[in-house]
């Protein structure tokens, strides 16, 4: 496994909202990264489609995954998604690539396909912008009491 999976796995190893959500980052290199999900019955919405926050986190986690190649921390700061189709079941994949990186921000194209190929969702102009941010830790605690919250619900 090369370093950018490594620093990858250690991100997420306590990162409880990965596990619910049920996304697995699947391939980070420099600059790139692929994400992907196996469409579950908790992520549909009433229509039996994938819910659309889901799709936008599924996104935002491949944009992110990408960028944090440098070392850096960065949240998503504005993103405007155009959803073109949706699907009730079977496999998405999320393809995030960094096109620029300034000294503070960074912006990264992202976008949604399923097995086939065809494009779910992109965002409209298509880039994302993420903001550098300083590291500020997490205690994990936190991270699984509000996992036993969202469960018990």
């Amino acid at each position: 496994m090369d370093r950018y999976m490594e620093n990858q796995k250690e991100r997420e190893k306590d990162n409880a909202f990965m596990r619910y959500t049920h996304i697995s980052v699947d391939l980070v290199e420099k600059d790139h990264a692929l994400t992907s999900m196996e469409i579950f019955p908790e992520g549909l919405n009433p229509f039996g489609m994938v819910h659309g926050g889901l799709l936008d986190t599924m996104l935002d986690n491949a944009a992110g995954s990408a960028v944090h190649t440098d070392g850096r921390s960065y949240v998503t700061q504005t993103c405007t998604l155009h959803f073109l189709r949706n699907r009730g079941e079977g496999k998405l994949i999320g393809e995030g690539w960094v096109i620029h990186r300034g000294r503070a921000t960074a912006l990264v194209k992202a976008e949604l396909r399923d097995e086939a190929g065809a494009v779910i969702e992109e965002p409209r102009n298509p880039q994302m912008l993420l903001k550098l941010r300083l590291p500020r830790p997490v205690p994990p605690m936190t991270l699984v009491r509000h996992q036993v919250e969202l469960s018990a619900r």
